[in-house]
């Protein structure tokens, strides 16, 4: 069975065992969240050698901190792209589209104590044989700045080093955004002038071979036209973006 089909954002469809923040009939299995906000839930997740989300995590997941702007993602498909993790606290988007909020985990030895738990568990507790990968919180992604562990972010998705720097744009790369769109939108227009000096060709030619000529130039043009709109897009989605940096 694939990630993709194991494990969803929040633990609810994780597919290993689900146990209670205390009250176990196992007491060895109770984490006991002292999280000092008090968010967090009387549940979280565990599914063997692989990973963990922690009560709080699984509270933030639930009730984001951003009025009406719900927490989208998969961990299915973050667990499958996280890959080789050092010490340390990480961070990702926690979608490949939306990166209003990411998640914080780190790399847990199977003797390592779990974060904030009063009981001191450990993977090994959770009849762990392995490494697994610890979530911890959910944030608005221009909060992570703010976190006192200074988490690295790590990225999962092709785009994500460039809609990471959207969260710490400075006025020369913003003034460096502006001028690559200006001349996309110049260089759109140039191409689209020339499909019509290609459609005004195709219409006065007669042999069957110089039609397929001009209408191949024609889909290669409209194909340069897509790609150039396409990071036209890319380029105002970040420079319409208005959060802190990180």
């Amino acid at each position: 069975m694939s990630w993709f089909n194991v494990l969803k954002l929040g633990g609810e469809d994780l597919g290993g065992d689900k146990h209670q923040n205390v009250g176990n009939e196992n007491r060895l299995y109770d984490y006991d969240d002292s999280e000092p906000s008090g968010r967090i839930t009387d549940y979280f997740y565990n599914l063997k050698n692989t990973a963990t989300t922690r009560p709080h995590f699984e509270y933030q997941a639930k009730n984001p901190k951003l009025a009406g702007m719900k927490v989208n993602g998969n961990l299915a498909e973050i667990v499958d792209k996280i890959g080789a993790l050092g010490s340390g606290i990480y961070y990702s988007f926690a979608d490949a589209d939306d990166d209003t909020y990411s998640v914080t985990y780190r790399k847990k030895k199977i003797k390592d104590t779990y974060e904030k738990t009063k009981t001191g568990l450990t993977p090994e507790r959770l009849d762990n044989e392995s490494s697994v990968i610890a979530f911890d919180s959910v944030y608005p992604t221009s909060n992570i700045v703010e976190h006192p562990m200074n988490p690295t972010f790590k990225p999962l998705w092709d785009n994500d080093k460039e809609r990471i720097k959207a969260f710490r744009m400075t006025p020369e790369r913003r003034q460096e955004l502006i001028q690559e769109q200006t001349k996309l939108g110049k260089e759109i227009q140039e191409l689209t002038r020339e499909v019509d000096r290609q459609f005004g060709g195709l219409r006065k030619v007669k042999r069957q071979k110089d039609k397929n000529r001009i209408s191949m130039t024609i889909r290669q043009i409209n194909r340069r036209i897509a790609k150039k709109e396409q990071r036209v897009e890319q380029i105002t989605s970040l420079l319409g973006r208005t959060r802190g940096r990180i």
